[in-house]
């Protein structure tokens, strides 16, 4: 430090205490900022201002255009008596003393934002849209000084804070924390749609913390402080009525089901020789094999036109043509690779184990299908025509490889299957995913024409929209995605100028438009639109809003507040005479889902139980939690996973898109409908033998492919085949499905 520099000890050291013009000299040699505060702290309080002043323009620099002259007098200032005692410097107040800041008495009242209390993922939870500004009161329990990491002091509140029904405490900093009671936000106008006048705001009328000049005292919390001191707020009271586009929606429960009831029925499957296959109808007196359900779910017409496609490939390769019996063969032993582990096809027909501790799978002798002749059907074998002849490398061309197998799945399902529910009759709607990594999209005309990447699926290729029953879980109507122009040249994007998620599914669920089905879908189809078309048609809707909200009252319910996991709030919408048409409800679970609906109540139907993993103290134990659930929402649960439980049966369990790999598109989308059929048996099977199914999947699948390699032989001719028609009527497994086939 310089000799000409003098710090504050300096002056308060040699501050003579009656010429007060040397003070503010002295001071006039420290920073401007720090001139001042000297010059002030160093006089008594009568003679302060001009003290001040005096330090103010020694510090001041000198104009430019008119300087100082050096010789100039300095300004004369009045002197303290000679017998009076200097006065000790007042203390410096930053505010944070307990005489001036209200916020550090213990028991007083404050407030701060509720994201500062809990996580914003449970503000959101509790306060909808209004979780980044809602705020929260409370009462100080601790005041907590301290240093931080720089060594700056700091001050801490350990405040019981009240968020909604229940108390936190939780320790804050102090300048996250406004003193008072939480006042309450700025009306802000209504969103588009919604009713002037409705409460949306977190208001109580009897508690706003602003005052205004002319009106009477703020009351004090009085009867809100809770008994263990924490603040209790009021809540907000709900909309009674909101206008969202054009539809009035009334707030309150449903008590009776929305629209007619809904008749109760099972579903049941008709087998080729005429047969019905009914829910838990195979538990008692039924012998039916694993190869009977699948030709129960596979259509026939499809194996003949794959007969009738594929000999001549093979023909034009030099080879025999194939037969009715050889298919069923090549489908079982494809079904049967699935069950190995292998690097490539080759190694299934190898005699020689790779491994002296395992069993060599040889194909060959156990399949009695070569790998050459398997190699040939893989490659030569069509499932579609391509009526195009292929003249061309259009979309509509490339479709046609495999249009013809997804009409047949579609007329034999028609045809056969009858889906609903021992209560109510379902039918889920969603997509699945056909692996696929290869060529494809609209910037080539070769590979798969529609090449669709979803985050939220696990595969990436092509996409199938479908709709299954909602007990079983059977496919009962498939769709391929294709691009707006192939829809616009087939002529079915013609959707009427509904949504395109509505326009999906009236078509899927067409064949049982007057059935007053319900059909469960989510957010890809979801919306008001859908559930009025739906009516139009004579079907329910249940259904989970969230990008597709036109009519729907999102802005009320999504600023509703509510206390916990498990609690519900309902709107519903009317016909000009009164009768209920459609009900809106938003449910709490780990997030806010929102349901629209045009059947079902909003009654408590069965809690359902989750348990997790919790910090109880110093050990981690296993909690049941239980959460309430309104009978809307337990529907459309039961319902809406259905056809994610097929996907993962096929892509995890049955795996033919992993274990046998192709470069052709075509090929791979039509072994991927193939183990639908092959899931869908599955299904059929463990639904109709209920609790005493005594295979698993994986023993399913293994005794089907047992089955079509080895019945196979019976759809031969000469000799063979009337060889193993003796041996299966000696052994009685020569089934009716079989004959009826034949």
């Amino acid at each position: 430090m310089g000799t000409g520099t003098l710090t504050r000890r300096h002056v308060r050291a040699t501050l003579p205490p009656q010429p007060l013009a040397l003070a503010a000299a002295a001071a006039a040699a420290l920073p401007p900022r720090r001139a001042a505060a000297y010059a002030v702290a160093a006089v008594p309080p009568s003679t302060s201002t001009a003290a001040a002043s005096a330090a103010t323009a020694a510090a001041a620099p000198p104009p430019r255009l008119a300087p100082t002259p050096s010789t100039a007098a300095t300004p004369a200032l009045p002197l303290m008596p000679a017998s009076a005692a200097p006065p000790a410097p007042p203390r410096c107040c930053r505010g944070k003393g307990a005489g001036q800041d209200a916020r550090l008495y213990v028991g007083a009242e404050v407030y701060t934002e509720a994201t500062n209390v809990t996580n914003f993922v449970e503000c959101s939870r509790m306060f909808g849209t209004l979780a980044s500004t809602k705020l929260v009161s409370g009462r100080v329990k601790e005041v907590i000084p301290g240093l931080q990491k720089d060594g700056r002091r700091k001050t801490d509140l350990r405040v019981a804070w009240v968020i909604q029904a229940r108390t936190v405490e939780k320790t804050v900093a102090l300048r996250s924390v406004k003193a008072g009671f939480a006042p309450a936000p700025t009306p802000s106008p209504p969103p588009s749609g919604l009713e002037v006048g409705s409460p949306m705001s977190q208001a109580s009328p009897a508690a706003d913390a602003r005052h205004e000049p002319g009106q009477p005292p703020l009351p004090s919390l009085g009867d809100a402080v809770r008994a263990d001191g924490a603040v209790s707020l009021v809540p907000p009271t709900p909309p009674t009525t909101v206008t969202a586009h054009g539809l009035t929606w009334a707030a309150g429960g449903v008590a009776e089901s929305v629209g007619d009831p809904v008749a109760r029925r099972t579903w049941s499957v008709r087998t080729l020789p005429g047969e019905l296959i009914f829910e838990e109808g195979d538990m008692v007196g039924q012998t039916r094999t694993p190869y009977e359900y699948f030709l129960a779910m596979f259509p026939m017409d499809q194996l003949t036109r794959m007969i009738r496609l594929t000999s001549p490939a093979l023909e034009g390769r030099g080879m025999q043509p194939t037969t009715r019996g050889e298919l069923l063969r090549f489908i079982g032993v494809t079904i049967l690779a699935t069950r190995y582990e292998f690097g490539s096809r080759a190694e299934l027909w190898s005699n020689k184990p790779r491994n002296p501790y395992l069993i060599a799978p040889a194909f060959d002798e156990r399949t009695g299908l070569s790998c050459c002749r398997f190699d040939s059907l893989w490659s030569c074998v069509v499932f579609s025509e391509q009526k195009s002849g292929g003249r061309d490398d259009s979309e509509q061309s490339r479709w046609e490889f495999i249009t013809d197998f997804i009409d047949s799945i579609n007329a034999h399902r028609d045809a056969h299957m009858s889906p609903s529910e021992k209560k109510k009759k379902y039918i889920c709607v969603d997509e699945s995913m056909c692996k696929w990594y290869g060529q494809g999209g609209p910037w080539i005309k070769r590979g798969l024409p529609m090449y669709v990447a979803i985050d939220r699926k696990p595969e990436n290729g092509c996409e199938i929209q479908n709709a299954a029953c909602g007990r079983s879980g059977i496919m009962l109507r498939l769709s391929v995605v294709t691009s707006a122009e192939h829809q616009r040249a087939v002529g079915t994007n013609a959707d009427g100028g509904v949504p395109h998620g509505a326009a999906v599914l009236k078509r899927l669920v067409a064949p049982w438009a007057g059935t007053q089905r319900v059909v469960c879908a989510d957010s890809n189809c979801a919306s008001v639109t859908a559930a009025t078309e739906l009516l139009a048609m004579g079907l329910r809707f249940i259904g989970v809003v969230k990008t597709a909200t036109r009519g729907y009252p999102m802005s009320a319910l999504s600023a509703l507040e509510v206390d916990t996991r498990g609690d519900h709030a309902t709107f519903t919408h009317s016909t000009p005479e009164g009768t209920m048409k459609l009900m809106a409800l938003m449910w709490v679970d780990r997030e806010r889902r929102y349901f629209v609906s045009s059947t079902s109540t909003s009654l408590p139907g069965n809690p359902y139980d989750r348990v997790r993993w919790l910090q109880m103290g110093e050990d981690a134990e296993r909690v049941a939690l239980k959460f309430k659930l309104p009978q809307v929402t337990q529907a459309y649960y039961e319902c809406c996973a259905q056809i994610d439980r097929h996907n993962r049966c096929r892509q995890n369990d049955l795996q033919l898109e992993h274990k046998l790999p192709t470069h052709d598109w075509s090929m791979r989308v039509s072994v991927s409908l193939l183990g639908m059929c092959v899931v869908d048996s599955w299904l059929l099977y463990s639904r109709a033998r209920g609790e005493t199914a005594a295979l698993t999947q994986r023993q399913f699948y293994e005794d089907l492919a047992a089955h079509l390699i080895s019945l196979s032989t019976l759809l031969g001719s000469g000799r063979v085949r009337r060889r193993h028609l003796r041996r299966w009527r000696r052994l009685g497994l020569l089934c009716a499905t079989v004959l009826g086939f034949m």
